[in-house]
């Protein structure tokens, strides 16, 4: 909707290491020290360059002509908006702030900037969300269907349909044939160890990330660069986002990421008048009414960012 009111291309890049991205053919501990954030933010960076090339990003041959080229674009410095969601969200945020000659401005939804070692807000905001009957319910409801799993689980099994085994047949079959999941991945056994060997590469990729950079970012000195210069990643602390221009941060009133999110509401917006739709279709027009005049600066200064 945004992409076509504002006449834009819509460019989405996969991570690195994930997908298709990998640098290595196998995931060992060494292989892994180039994965993070901050390296991801630097590979926005170099596409962004290489899509927006006056000519060919590595020479000015023809066959190596950039993405702007190829669209007809040439020598048109186009301004760039960033958008992302939770992780994504975190980066969008944090690519603003990093590289903000590159950029318009910031989306950021419900995005995860706080590195938060043991998140019992998640858990605590589902509950809060819920309602306390509700919860106690949902509780109780947990603690007799576990006791009753190790009791006799083919009955329940029975009461809820299920003895079929049916969706275990579909995980089984389409997500764990097609793309490759090992399903005991997912279990409480797996999911207690500490260690991981180096052929275990399935959810590896994301506990490797998220152990070695909350780790970092708990022990990182306030003066880091990566934490609090101001032309860099203003991040990761509970004075976090020391220089924060042209983001829109935008979290959910019953969204449980958003403690992990920067929650400073504009002047005169109350949380509990947040979950009407009249509200959230007000939140969205001061999005777009907010990016229309960040753009509108961009072109105005005939670059890509102020």
């Amino acid at each position: 909707v945004l992409a076509k009111k504002f006449g834009a291309a819509v460019v989405t890049l996969e991570h690195r290491y994930y997908g298709k991205s990998s640098p290595f053919k196998t995931l060992t501990t060494e292989n892994l020290k180039f994965l993070s954030s901050k390296q991801a933010l630097f590979d926005l960076a170099a596409f962004r360059q290489f899509y927006q090339a006056s000519c060919g990003y590595l020479t000015c041959n023809r066959t190596d002509e950039s993405l702007n080229l190829k669209l007809n674009r040439a020598n048109v410095e186009n301004p760039w908006f960033v958008f992302g969601i939770s992780y994504a969200g975190a980066l969008s945020a944090w690519f603003r702030l990093k590289f903000p000659h590159l950029t318009c401005g910031s989306l950021a939804s419900s995005g995860v900037v706080h590195a938060i070692l043991n998140f019992t807000e998640y858990d605590q905001q589902i509950g809060k969300s819920a309602g306390p009957e509700c919860k106690a319910v949902l509780q109780e409801v947990t603690r007799l269907v576990e006791l009753r799993l190790t009791s006799d689980g083919e009955a329940l099994k029975t009461i809820f349909g299920a003895s079929a085994g049916a969706y275990a047949k579909y995980v089984n079959e389409y997500y764990v044939g097609s793309f490759g999941v090992n399903i005991q991945s997912y279990t409480q056994e797996y999911l207690k160890k500490t260690t991981l060997s180096d052929s275990e590469s399935g959810d590896r990729l994301w506990w490797f990330q998220v152990c070695t950079e909350v780790a970092f970012f708990q022990v990182a000195p306030a003066n880091d660069s990566i934490r609090s210069s101001k032309i860099d990643i203003g991040y990761m602390t509970k004075t976090h986002f020391l220089i924060c221009s042209q983001i829109v941060f935008t979290n959910g009133s019953q969204d449980p990421w958003r403690h992990a999110s920067k929650q400073n509401s504009s002047p005169g917006r109350n949380s509990k008048n947040c979950s009407s739709p009249d509200a959230v279709n007000k939140v969205r027009q001061q999005m777009i009414e907010q990016i229309d005049l960040w753009l509108s600066q961009c072109h105005a200064a005939g670059r890509s960012s102020m």
